[in-house]
């Protein structure tokens, strides 16, 4: 039998209007890969294969979500930055 994946979603990004479908999708997708300090590394190919969408479709949908702060990419390492994170962010930065 096949191991269950699940991952903490943030329910004010994905009720974020200006957010596209997809984004959300592959935000919600990549929460399912992070680990407990919220950073994860699947490949482009494999976040391809799990949402149906090309490389292209998939860079751009990925570039969608580090616009809107939501995720940022270090190579090949993934941070999901979660709402609580966003707003200690934002106070931080003069």
């Amino acid at each position: 039998m096949k191991k269950s994946r699940y991952g903490m979603v943030d329910a004010d990004i994905i009720q974020d209007s200006e957010l596209s479908l997809r984004a959300r999708a592959v935000y919600a997708l990549l929460c399912t890969y992070a680990s407990n300090i919220r950073e994860c590394y699947p490949s482009v190919a494999t976040l391809c294969d799990r949402a149906n969408v090309s490389r292209r479709t998939m860079e751009r949908i990925l570039k969608e979500l580090q616009i809107k702060n939501y995720v940022r990419r270090n190579g090949k390492v993934f941070v999901i930055i979660d709402g609580l994170k966003k707003e200690e962010k934002e106070i931080r930065v003069p």
